[in-house]
């Protein structure tokens, strides 16, 4: 009840603001009605790029498709993504750890996640876990998707692809926005926003908390999440800047988690080229609390950074980029399981060096050459080449075509942490060798009118040396528990590949359509048998509809999702299923609107009995000055 009193009083504030404040206009609502290619990406080449030209397969989720979405975390963004897979629906919990990325899951570092260009850590299942929802929704300004290997740029774990989540700058000119919001499985998400820009000196700051609970489990959870942005400007090409972000997590008060970066960098245009160099500070706390068959866990992993990157244009068509750099990561932790304690304590460096040659070729071929050399403590060294290459066919026909090495490093976990689970007790393998692979992708876009266009993705990701859990024969006894232990090795090849449709019309600013499928075969070779939880089809469709004079707008969501095995020796499936979404937003002035967020509106069970069940509702206000 005093979540519904604070929204009706802030929803009277709104009203309020529609009765002094002059209607929004037609031409404040929606983009042009054409389709926009022209986006800015950063993420697939590490420097600024047309998204039209960009040599690699490259997906944008802007701004205002977050503004259209019914979104209320990073998950519900990319469900609708062809070759992304998610397997959580809109309160966040664990079974985030089977979402993947052309069959391979994120948890495990098949795909890498960033966060402004940077490393996170927190939020999957584990000490290794690499969750999705890094960021609240009011803080994103876009998310970039890169797909196919990219660890000649990125280093371990871009085996399948990159999601670099990019959150607002400092604005030009001064604002503030409230959202409010509560709905069901009693969720209350507030948030509040301050920028401005004073001559050299600009910041933003944020402030967000969010309460929920799971209807699976009835388990409660809440969430704060703080971020200060700054940058001075020396010059208009030279800049400094500086990002803090702290992020708590408490859930049913057996799991507390603390996440803490600070960011720095700085920036220099020169006019055939730029300089920048950036280092961060990155600590995940973990206070998970556990009883009986599973190890509880106490203390935190940091990672630092430092690196410097150069481009240089030598002319109109030809861009060179080198960059280097250093990466510690250090484990302190207490595993207590029962009257048992064991102490993991390691630390790890990553040096590495990278260079990428992209050369324009008359007016209808780009390429793009890449290498990157790792050398981790520990296991060695590891080479990663790339190419990938544009083709003009014509002025609405564009070929984008890769082939690349990838790998993926064993995590910490894997490599020091024992730990009981269930019935086994798992010891680490400080011998681990990386995972590697070899990815192809062919993609054709088709600008059929500026208000069609289409894209057709074909793809094949081969993997050696997949560490998998091995039965030693031996058992271990914790308590006078006798567990049967099993370690890490290096045993498995694997293999993904499908293909990507996506068809985007936009017939007015008022009215937009996107299609999407895809078909995905994940197998490992070495059994013969289907990956778990990868659906062979997938399909999806989105319409946005709105009424500009009246400030109204609809956007209806739909997916379909294949049955998949649940189990290695594939004699149990899921079921396969549909679910809707549903968002309706309403401007009641240029500085308010109201919004009712409806996920799986027809009671979908996604497939299975153990992920969250029922319709969800999230009705809230957002004010801006």
């Amino acid at each position: 009840m005093r979540h519904l009193g604070i929204l009706f009083m802030l929803t009277a504030a709104a009203l309020f603001n529609l009765v002094t404040a002059a209607p929004a206009s037609a031409g404040e609502i929606g983009d042009e009605d054409v389709i926009e290619l022209g986006e800015i990406v950063f993420t697939a080449t590490k420097y600024p790029h047309l998204l039209e030209n960009v040599p690699v397969e490259t997906v944008v989720i802007t701004e205002q498709d977050i503004e259209n979405s019914n979104a209320q975390n990073v998950f519900d963004l990319l469900k609708y993504t062809p070759g992304v897979y998610i397997t959580a629906d809109n309160v966040p919990r664990g079974y985030g750890w089977q979402s993947k990325m052309r069959g391979m899951t994120f948890d495990s570092g098949y795909a890498l996640v960033l966060v402004n260009g940077e490393r996170v850590r927190g939020g999957g299942m584990g000490e290794y876990g690499i969750g999705l929802d890094q960021i609240p929704i009011n803080m994103i300004e876009r998310i970039e998707i890169v797909k196919g290997p990219s660890s000649v740029l990125y280093g371990s774990d871009a085996m399948t692809g990159v999601v670099n989540i990019i959150t607002k700058s400092a604005p030009e000119d001064r604002f503030s926005e409230f959202r409010l919001s509560c709905g069901t499985r009693n969720s209350f998400i507030s948030s509040f926003t301050h920028g401005d820009r004073e001559r050299k000196l600009g910041y933003l700051f944020s402030r967000a908390r969010k309460e929920y609970e799971s209807s699976g489990d009835g388990d409660e959870y809440e969430a704060d999440h703080t971020t200060a942005q700054f940058d001075y400007r020396f010059k208009e090409d030279e800049k400094i800047g500086l990002g803090i972000i702290e992020d708590n997590l408490m859930r049913s008060g057996n799991r507390a988690e603390d996440k803490t970066r600070i960011s720095i960098g700085y920036e220099r245009e020169f006019p055939d080229g730029s300089l920048a160099v950036k280092g961060y500070f990155y600590r995940w706390d973990i206070g998970a609390y556990a009883a009986g068959a599973y190890s509880a866990r106490f203390g935190n992993i940091t990672d630092n950074q430092l690196s410097i990157q150069y481009n240089n244009r030598f002319s109109e068509k030809h861009m060179f980029t080198a960059g280097a750099e250093r990466q510690r990561e250090v484990l302190d932790m207490d595993i207590v399981t029962g009257n048992s304690l064991t102490y993991a304590d390691n630390v790890r460096t990553i040096k590495s060096v990278y260079i990428q040659d992209e050369i324009t070729l008359g007016t209808s071929a780009t390429v793009l050459l890449g290498a990157r050399q790792d050398d981790y403590t520990g296991f060695g060294t590891e080479f990663n080449p790339r190419i990938g290459v544009l083709f003009h066919l014509t002025d609405d026909t564009r070929v984008r075509a890769a082939v690349g090495r990838a790998f993926k490093s064993p995590t910490i976990r894997q490599l020091y942490i024992p730990f009981r689970h269930g019935s086994w007790w798992n010891t680490p393998n400080a011998n681990l060798e990386a995972e590697k692979s070899t990815g192809f992708s062919l993609a054709v876009e088709q600008l059929f009118s500026d208000k069609l266009v289409g894209n057709l993705s074909l793809f094949r990701n081969s993997f050696k040396d997949t560490i998998t859990y091995v039965y030693t024969g031996n058992t271990i006894t914790i308590d006078g528990t006798q567990l049967k232990e099993r370690s890490w090795q290096n045993v498995e090849k694997a293999y993904t590949e499908g293909l990507e449709f996506q068809i985007k019309y936009k017939a007015s600013k008022n009215f937009s359509l996107n299609v999407g499928y895809t078909r995905t075969d994940a197998k490992n070779r070495d059994t013969d048998k289907k990956i778990t939880y990868v659906p062979p089809h997938e399909a999806s469709l989105t319409l946005t509809r709105r009424w500009g004079k009246a400030g109204f707008a609809l956007t209806l969501g739909t997916r379909y999702q294949g049955s998949a095995f649940t189990d290695a020796n594939n004699t149990i499936k899921t079921n396969d299923f549909y679910a809707t979404d549903l968002k309706i937003t309403a401007e009641l002035s240029s500085k308010t609107r109201l919004f009712v967020d409806a996920n799986n509106i027809f009671n979908s069970d996604f497939g299975t009995s153990g992920r969250e069940k029922g319709a969800s509702f999230l009705t809230g206000v957002i004010v801006k000055y």
